[in-house]
């Protein structure tokens, strides 16, 4: 396969890129103090394997219990960072959800080409803030796995091999 030339983010689009980052940070952080319920299960199985060595919800027990091993990949080191793991994990979520919508803005650019502009683009930035962020905010994968894969789709799209990795 042949790579497809890519399609770069216009200098204009930096300065609302910085915007939903910093927008996305601040509720990310300030909103972190309720996570979701399933968030303790990811959260109490990084724990575990770092106190016990093991992934497991409970010890000793070798069940699979999270339905997101990579999700648990992810978290592990910043469990290990000095402060509240949340706030590690709602900085990651706030940096993943505006990634996640950039590569999608661009993306529907490449799709759309010339005659899709980025003013109307951003119009549905909103819509995929929107989703994605309760998910970042209650501080589980969901947004990192859509990010996971607008990479796919995107690498696909310029017929890289890599894109296989991806969606696998």
């Amino acid at each position: 396969m042949s790579p497809a030339p890519r399609t770069p983010l216009p200098r204009g689009a930096w300065p609302f890129v910085a915007l939903v980052a910093a927008v996305s940070a601040l509720l990310h952080v300030s909103l972190s103090r309720w996570p979701y319920d399933d968030a303790f299960i990811h959260f109490r199985i990084v724990r575990q394997w770092l106190t016990h060595g093991a992934p497991y919800f409970n010890s000793g027990e070798a069940v699979l219990a999270t339905s997101s091993p990579g999700w648990t990949w992810v978290l592990t080191p910043l469990f290990l960072l000095p402060g509240p793991e949340t706030q590690w994990v709602a900085l990651v979520n706030a940096l993943v959800v505006t990634a996640a919508v950039v590569l999608f803005c661009r993306l529907l650019t490449r799709l759309g080409g010339d005659a899709l502009g980025w003013p109307w683009v951003v119009g549905y930035a909103v819509p995929a803030l929107a989703l994605l962020h309760p998910a970042g905010v209650g501080l589980m994968e969901t947004p990192l796995a859509l990010l996971v894969l607008v990479v796919a789709l995107s690498l696909y799209l310029e017929r890289r091999e890599s894109a296989f990795f991806w969606l696998g």
